[in-house]
């Protein structure tokens, strides 16, 4: 009996039927009661039966294999076959795409209550961090701010009037919905294996990139409010898309013994420690003026008298190109042209995706049996095995593909509707092996066993 109980729980009765009275009430009772059970799981399976074949069906019809539970044997899981694929330990999650580049209204969440952070793609509303993941990272445990009341409110006063001018609210009420960056402010560098002397840390991109986390290591300034204050309007900067700058009284500079800080409204060379170049591909940042593009002013109230636009650059600098006529710059990083992969194999995609204005769209051209199908990062179809995932300048396509060739290429467009595509890649995927030990065990406890007792079914 014990053996036989879980062929008699499938197909819908249970225990307490098996122990009912034997009377002639019960029995009618019990064959009513088994009958409308049967009645249900067969419609149930009939609908699961439906479903899988619509899946198996467009999977096919897309030249890759179907999701787990959409029909029988799955090919075994084998690593991926390409040693230089930095995504083979990172777990790609579905996730919404976001852009970067022009952005208004957007809401910067300084949290001084403290929190678990994860390592992954940038998601501050459930706390990942890409700077995180890249420190090695699993978990963070950021503390509280620790120096008081007092201080927290100066700092959050200043940082407002840092950003003022902007389209940005800053708050220190975590959001109940929608996107945002946080400034995780509490703790100490060590926390993510950063030396003494480490302020703080955010990712910058050189345009906006809404949902990111920062993180400022408030132990380390005590009760300076103004000097944490300026830390963290640098880091939101950061954010943002501004460099660094090499001028003492800019916000965005490492530099330090001239004052006060802000977001100084005059042309500036980039630097730390020297002058260079600015990230952005400019030979120098002006401060204001960047943020006003990206973000955007401050909306006055009615009555309130309109702000002065930000001062031009002076008449010996070519003015900022305000009309992005650029395509965005794509370098493929795997897998090569022309790869081979065993069957079950995963196929990752991955390539670095570059635009001053922000990334707005990226697209998977797969073609498979003469048809091209087109997968957007953000809009991915539910009953296909792909994934797609972010992390800074870097994406990738995860694909669980079948037998045979398969061509790709990758068309990125940013936020000004400029495009670029790769050239088609190619990639072959080997026929399946099939192996005895791939069906289904069947014991002659359910009545199907081989005569010669062997412990396998008849598959024949």
């Amino acid at each position: 009996m014990t053996r036989l109980l879980p062929f008699i729980l499938t197909l819908g009765f249970s225990p307490a039927v098996l122990a009912a009275p034997t009377t002639v009430a019960t029995r009618a009772s019990a064959r009513k009661g088994v009958a409308k059970q049967t009645r249900s799981a067969d419609a149930r399976a009939r609908a699961k039966a439906t479903t899988a074949g619509k899946r198996r069906a467009s999977a096919r019809a897309h030249g890759l294999t179907p999701k787990r539970g959409a029909e029988g044997p799955r090919p075994p899981r084998r690593s991926v076959s390409h040693s230089d694929d930095r995504f083979t330990d990172v777990k790609l999650m579905r996730q919404n795409f976001r852009a970067g580049g022009q952005a208004g209204g957007l809401t910067v969440y300084v949290n001084g209550r403290g929190a678990a952070i994860r390592g992954g793609f940038e998601d501050a509303a459930n706390n990942r961090s890409s700077i995180a993941l890249s420190r090695g990272r699993d978990r963070v445990n950021v503390p509280a701010f620790s120096a008081g009341a007092q201080v927290w409110g100066s700092m959050m006063s200043c940082v407002r009037e840092q950003l003022g001018d902007y389209d940005i609210t800053v708050t220190d009420r975590r959001p109940e919905s929608g996107e945002y960056i946080m400034m995780m402010v509490g703790g100490r560098p060590g926390m993510l294996g950063y030396q003494q002397g480490v302020g703080g840390v955010a990712p910058y991109t050189g345009s906006v990139v809404n949902g990111t986390v920062g993180f400022i290591f408030a132990d380390a300034y005590g009760d300076d409010a103004r000097e944490l204050c300026e830390t963290v309007a640098h880091e939101i900067g950061h954010t943002l898309g501004l460099d660094h700058t090499y001028e003492c009284t800019d916000t965005m500079s490492y530099l330090h013994g001239c004052g006060e800080k802000t977001f100084q409204d005059k042309d500036m060379a980039c630097g730390e420690w020297g002058a260079r170049s600015c990230g952005s591909g400019q030979r120098v940042q002006n401060s204001h003026y960047r943020l006003a593009k990206l973000v955007g002013l401050r909306p006055q109230a009615p009555g309130q008298p309109t702000p002065p636009p930000p001062s031009a650059p002076p008449a010996d600098e070519p003015p900022p190109v305000l009309a992005d006529t650029r395509a965005p710059r794509i370098s493929m990083l795997s897998p090569r042209n022309g790869s081979s992969f065993e069957y079950g194999d995963v196929l990752f995609i991955v390539f670095s995706a570059e635009d001053e204005g922000g990334i707005a769209k990226v697209e998977l051209l797969w073609r498979a049996f003469g048809e091209t199908s087109v997968f957007r990062c953000g809009e991915l179809p539910e009953d296909l095995p792909i994934e797609c995932g972010r992390a800074g300048d870097e994406f990738a396509f995860a694909l669980q593909v079948g037998a045979g060739e398969r061509n790709f290429a990758i068309r990125v467009t940013d936020t000004a509707g400029n495009s670029s595509t790769t050239r088609w890649r190619r990639a072959s995927f080997a026929e399946p092996e099939v192996d005895v030990d791939v069906w289904a065990q069947v014991t002659d406890d359910y009545g199907y066993g081989d005569d010669d007792d062997d412990g396998y079914g008849d598959c024949g």
